[in-house]
């Protein structure tokens, strides 16, 4: 009888776990559910933890070719980081580095992005779906730092000098303890042995800890992976059958791998158990030397594991990001072009919405403040957008395949004793080497080319550098203070300003793109608004006038 109570009593404890741990489950399922189409709040990531995110494409990027690069100065230009930081609604972390790395290449293969586009679709219409794999992907953890990336290409560890020792230091007490059933001393000897066992565990940890902290996260995306290969999901099943045929490949490292994630509880004296469990039998050094070796002879399918995993959290992210915020999907055109209607800047939260045709090369032309900067970053940033997650601010938006360069925020470098010239003319020298390249044509953006030298010769060298990239590969559209420009590329680039009228309160922009260089005389009547004497008035607009009617200034 007492033995029938004791079951039952095991049988109750294991119905109320499993009841609770449903009960948890179905609670983060409903919190998914209600937070799906919610507009998240506005969040900015840290440099540091951006930076992290950012490693896995690093790495990624030196073993792997990027055939449409957005370049580290074309993604600092746009302020991509702000771009991904709204997109980035991923489950794990793994998702985050996978979201970033897919908006550094707008050269993926068409039927890879026939099947990126299927996938978000799906995740936008089918619930079931969708929170099954966000429960699933909710295992691979958002825990910073891990260093696992670091891993994926380069898979090898530092080798403990005496891995023999960890296997001996935890037989020792073993054996000890039997042995001193027969010879009572060998009870004694556990205390030294323990006592060595604790001095290499501690420093062994101190030495090791990046490692084990990779493997950790490693062994989070692997457990997130036997997740999802048990849904069945027909619309995912190449992903899915993919995901099982790596799985089953790194099955040895299911043995081992949960050692290094054996959490200390809630309660400290459980916590004190698990790290006297592994002291005595030195889990981690163990675990860690049979771990190496099998990541080694894996490293392949671990990468795809990696890479379908973070592909589905981060399709999962872009449907959400879709869901918060008016889209189109682009449309992709053979001609050399780009068409859009209803353009917006993705981070303004009220944008003024411009229709635009980029075909031939162009010079835009307007005061600060008018636009401009914007409005080209817009197009680049969507350009990018529509090529990488199939999402674009607009109502439509029609394009070539093409790269997108930009040469914008041109910064000086004292530590590197560059001036600001020299900034400049390199990040124009990287367009004209990348247009020199065979590919994809290029989308090149420039905001006030060579501001860092006199009239003279920034107009001289602009006239020239730009007339060269009309005989290149490339559409090109230049932001410029410079009217002389448009004189000197007459025929050559279309022309495009952005206006303002002069109010009772000052200056009022309309943020519309209109054909034609810009006429106005705004700056001018902001001198008069502000008071200045009418001659000084006067006379600039007498020097506007005589430029404007014989192409130089007096006295030249």
């Amino acid at each position: 009888m007492p033995i029938a109570w004791v079951f039952l009593g095991v049988m109750a404890a294991g119905a109320a776990v499993t009841f609770l741990s449903q009960h948890l489950k179905g609670n983060v399922r409903k919190r998914l559910a209600a937070q799906w189409g919610e507009k998240p709040r506005e969040r900015r990531l840290d440099e540091d933890i951006l930076a992290d995110i950012g490693e896995y494409h690093r790495i990624r990027r030196e073993h792997e070719p990027y055939p449409g690069l957005v370049d580290d100065t074309t993604w600092r230009d746009l302020d991509m980081d702000a771009v991904f930081s709204q997109i980035n609604l991923c489950q794990s972390l793994v998702g985050s580095e996978v979201l970033l790395d897919m908006l550094r290449d707008t050269g993926s293969p068409e039927e890879t992005l026939q099947k990126r586009a299927s996938n978000i679709d799906l995740f936008e219409t089918d619930e079931q779906a969708r929170l099954s794999c966000q429960m699933a992907l909710l295992s691979a953890g958002k825990t910073p730092f891990h260093g696992g990336a670091s891993h994926l290409y380069s898979p090898d560890f530092i080798t403990p000098p005496f891995p023999w020792l960890y296997p001996l230091l935890a037989v020792l007490p073993v054996l000890l303890f039997i042995g001193g059933f027969f010879f009572k001393p060998l009870f004694l000897m556990i205390i030294p042995v323990f006592g060595a066992s604790m001095v290499t565990h501690y420093r062994s940890d101190m030495r090791y800890h990046s490692q084990a902290a990779s493997i950790r996260h490693l062994g989070s995306v692997l457990g997130a992976a036997r997740k999802l290969e048990k849904l069945s999901i027909p619309a995912l099943e190449p992903e899915l059958e993919k995901l099982r045929e790596n799985s089953r490949k790194l099955r040895s490292l299911s043995r081992w791998i949960p050692y290094f994630q054996m959490e200390k509880a809630a309660d400290p004296n459980m916590g004190f158990m698990v790290d006297l469990y592994k002291i005595v039998f030195q889990l981690d050094m163990i675990s860690l030397c049979r771990i190496s070796g099998k990541i080694a002879k894996n490293i392949e399918a671990l990468r795809h594991v990696y890479r379908i995993i973070g592909e589905l959290d981060a399709q999962i992210a872009i449907a959400a990001w879709r869901s918060t915020v008016a889209t189109c999907k682009p449309a992709f055109i053979t001609e050399k072009a780009l068409v859009a209607e209803g353009l917006a800047h993705p981070l303004l939260k009220d944008p003024v919405p411009n229709d635009f045709t980029w075909e031939n090369n162009a010079l835009l032309t307007g005061s600060n403040a008018s636009g401009k900067s914007t409005f080209i970053k817009a197009l680049a940033v969507n350009a990018i957008l529509a090529q990488t997650i199939l999402s674009c601010r607009a109502q439509s938006l029609r394009l070539c395949r093409a790269r997108v360069m930009t040469a914008m925020a041109v910064k000086d470098s004292l530590l590197a004793g560059e001036s600001y010239y020299i900034a400049e003319t390199k990040a124009l020298r990287r367009i004209n080497q990348a247009a020199d390249t065979p590919g994809l044509p290029l989308f090149c953006l420039v905001d006030e080319i060579l501001r860092g030298t006199n009239t003279v010769e920034r107009i001289a060298a602009s006239v020239a550098v730009l007339t060269s990239f009309t005989h290149k590969n490339m559409l090109v559209i230049n932001a410029t203070h410079d009217v002389e420009l448009v004189a000197l590329l007459a025929g050559k680039y279309d022309n495009y300003h952005f206006s303002e009228d002069m109010a009772a309160e000052g200056m009022r922009f309309s943020y519309k793109v209109q054909p034609g260089p810009a006429r106005g005389r705004n700056a001018i009547k902001l001198l008069e608004h502000l008071g200045f004497d009418p001659e000084i008035v006067g006379q600039a607009r007498d020097l506007a006038g005589h430029f404007d009617h014989y192409g130089e200034w007096p006295g030249r």
